[in-house]
C-alpha cells in the first residue's frame, strides 16, 4: 500500500498488471530467504523502518514498484542506495537471487541426507 501512495505521489505511472502483488513479496521472501539482497540481513516486519525492517526496493528509481523492478532489502540498504544507480540489470539480479536460492536449497538437502554422493559435493 505503501509503496502505491508513494508512486503516486512522485508520478511514476502505475500499470495495475505489472505493479507488485502480496504474492509476488511471499515469493521473493521465499526466494531471498528473508534476506536483505544486498548485506544478507535477516528482515523483520515487526517494524519496517528499523534497520533491519523489510523494504521494498525498486532497482530503477524512474519507475514504480513494477513486478520486475522490485528486490527485499533492509531498511538501512533501501535508504543507503536512495541515489545509487544499479549497474546490474533486473535480470542479472533475478538470476543471482535464483543461484543462491538454488544453492541454499541444495546445501540444506546435503544437510538432511545421511550420505551425500560424491556428485553432490
Amino acid at each position: 500500500m505503501h509503496s502505491k501512495l508513494s508512486d503516486r505521489k512522485y508520478n511514476r505511472p502505475i500499470v495495475e498488471e505489472n505493479y507488485v502483488t502480496p504474492e509476488r513479496l511471499r515469493q521473493l521472501r521465499t526466494l531471498q530467504m528473508n534476506q536483505c539482497y544486498w548485506c544478507s540481513t535477516v528482515l523483520q516486519t515487526r517494524n519496517r523502518r528499523e534497520p533491519d525492517g523489510l523494504s521494498i526496493e525498486r532497482l530503477n528509481n524512474k519507475f514504480p514498484h513494477d513486478l520486475d523492478n522490485v528486490i527485499l532489502s533492509c531498511h538501512r540498504c533501501n535508504c543507503k542506495r536512495k541515489n545509487v544507480h544499479c549497474t546490474k540489470t533486473s535480470l542479472e539480479i533475478f538470476f543471482d537471487i535464483w543461484k543462491q536460492y538454488k544453492e541454499n536449497g541444495k546445501r540444506v538437502a546435503l544437510l538432511r541426507s545421511p550420505t551425500p554422493s560424491p556428485g553432490d559435493l
